[in-house]
């Protein structure tokens, strides 16, 4: 039966995160614990915002042009240095034309002295399923992570195991490219949007201990996840130079998975940098989790997203995130013309 792009929406939503058990002390799950906080940070600069939700968008779109045989793209100015693909993991999701065992995941590009490194989110039913598995397990990508009981979400670890590699070996060459005798990038942008957001956290730490020479790290990321517990937040934000989480009041994604459960391997923190706009409408609260009935935890989760399925992927569309940062920029009258021509909005 070929499935419509509502029904497969709707198949993503219950998949991902639905697998969420634990305890807590019996509080609403949807309330965010105070974040970690964060180093001394440059101010949330909304150009770099806006420019860089156009490059998470350029990471959904490349993977509709891989589908489709079409030459793969990046915005006018930037320099496509690597594309980064993952396996496709099920009969259910699409390949590239060329080759339909992958399919485009992130991508690294250049522009003037900076390099830029964008995730995909969710957009198939292996990045669902990776969604799901919330149970974590310990940050290996890190010298000193066993002695800090770092852990992280176990599906988002194992997505960013498989196209770590190519990651490095091209950010590495990059990192150590000179001019006049000189480094020639000065700054290292990272992205992405929910799926790609938490990727895009993970990816700090490692990098930053794995590459000699890498830039300064500016993170951007937009309708992330909760990742890992306080022992990785702590990792990260060391390791990076500025961090924005992007989040929508309205969106539930940023909520998940629930940063008030204290359980062994269910506990979870966000990183501090948090930047709120707000479009969609309100939902319900989340149910409460308590520990004394783990065993309905799945099911409350399930019929949270499914009955409010509508509006739960409007008030998560990258597309309007793009849109919302636009509309706040001065002077930006053309600017969300930019999701008229993306395949992911328009598709």
């Amino acid at each position: 039966m070929r499935l419509t792009r509502q029904r497969v929406c709707a198949l993503i939503l219950l998949l991902s995160f639905m697998s969420i058990g634990g305890c807590n002390n019996g509080g609403n799950s949807g309330e965010l614990d105070a974040p970690i906080m964060a180093p001394s940070m440059a101010p949330f600069n909304l150009d770099t915002a806006v420019e860089l939700a156009l490059l998470s968008l350029v990471a959904y779109d490349q993977r509709l042009e891989c589908i489709s045989g079409d030459m793969i793209t990046v915005p006018e100015g930037f320099n496509l240095e690597e594309v980064i693909y993952q396996q496709v993991g099920s009969s259910l999701d699409s390949g590239c034309k060329d080759d339909p065992k992958k399919i485009p995941i992130a991508f690294i590009a250049t522009k003037d002295d900076n390099i830029y490194l964008s995730f995909r989110g969710t957009a198939s039913f292996s990045d669902a399923l990776a969604d799901s598995q919330i149970v974590q397990e310990p940050f290996v990508f890190f010298n000193n992570a066993p002695a800090t009981n770092a852990k992280v979400l176990q599906g988002f670890n194992q997505v960013y195991t498989e196209i770590r590699a190519p990651i490095f070996e091209k950010l590495e060459a990059l990192s150590n490219e000179k001019q006049d005798d000189m480094f020639k990038y000065n700054t290292l942008f990272i992205t992405g949007h929910s799926l790609g957001a938490a990727l895009a956290v993970l990816s700090v730490p490692d990098l930053k201990e794995g590459i000699e020479n890498l830039p300064p790290v500016v993170m951007y990321n937009f309708a992330g996840p909760s990742v890992g517990n306080p022992d990785f937040v702590d990792l990260y934000m060391q390791a990076v130079n500025a961090s924005w989480r992007v989040a929508n009041t309205n969106d539930v994604i940023p909520k998940l998975p629930p940063t008030t459960l204290d359980c062994d391997n269910y506990r979870y923190k966000h990183a501090a940098g948090q930047q709120d706009i707000t479009f969609g409408s309100p939902l319900p609260a989340l149910p409460d989790l308590s520990c004394e009935h783990t065993g309905l935890i799945q099911g409350q989760i399930a019929t949270y997203l499914f009955d409010n399925r509508t509006q739960v992927e409007t008030n998560h569309s990258m597309c309007t995130y793009h849109d919302t940062l636009c509309d706040e920029l001065v002077g930006s009258e053309n600017c969300s013309d930019v999701t008229d021509m993306s395949l992911h909005c328009t598709q």
